[in-house]
């Protein structure tokens, strides 16, 4: 899809070009997140469920969960 541009009106809103409408689907009521981004805004589909959407984006943050916890709890005796 080609980029578009939009004018942000005296309420701060903007109108999402129909096209994109159209093409995404997008209905009255849909909630989108708004994701700031070097030099601009990112607009995204919020998913139903954002802790779904997000689990397990992160299961190696601390390597081997059960290890981890072992070592930690050992550091409080």
């Amino acid at each position: 899809m080609p980029v578009k541009a939009t004018t942000v009106s005296s309420k701060g809103q903007v109108t999402i070009p129909a096209e994109f409408v159209r093409a995404l689907g997008i209905e009255p009521g849909v909630k989108l997140m708004v994701v700031p981004v070097e030099g601009g805004l990112m607009l995204l589909l919020r998913p139903e469920s954002l802790a779904e959407e997000l689990a397990g984006s992160v299961s190696d943050v601390y390597g081997d969960a059960a290890q981890y916890l072992k070592a930690e709890r050992g550091e409080w005796n």
